[in-house]
């Protein structure tokens, strides 16, 4: 994706909903590290691998 340099979305709703949809665009790429290790902490919080590997066998 190409950088997005926004000074100002705007003011009230519009420009929440604006870099809102910036923000999921970004999120649903799976190219931004800190949220790779974020989701990848939540999903060993969740989900830990010890755990799921006792419980397949």
């Amino acid at each position: 994706m190409e950088d997005i340099d926004v000074a100002v979305i705007g003011a009230g709703a519009v420009g929440l909903a604006v870099a809102r949809e910036l923000a999921l665009r970004v999120s649903a790429e799976g190219t931004d590290p800190l949220e790779v290790e974020a989701n990848a902490f939540a999903a060993e919080l969740l989900m830990p691998e010890a755990f799921l590997a006792d419980a397949i066998g």
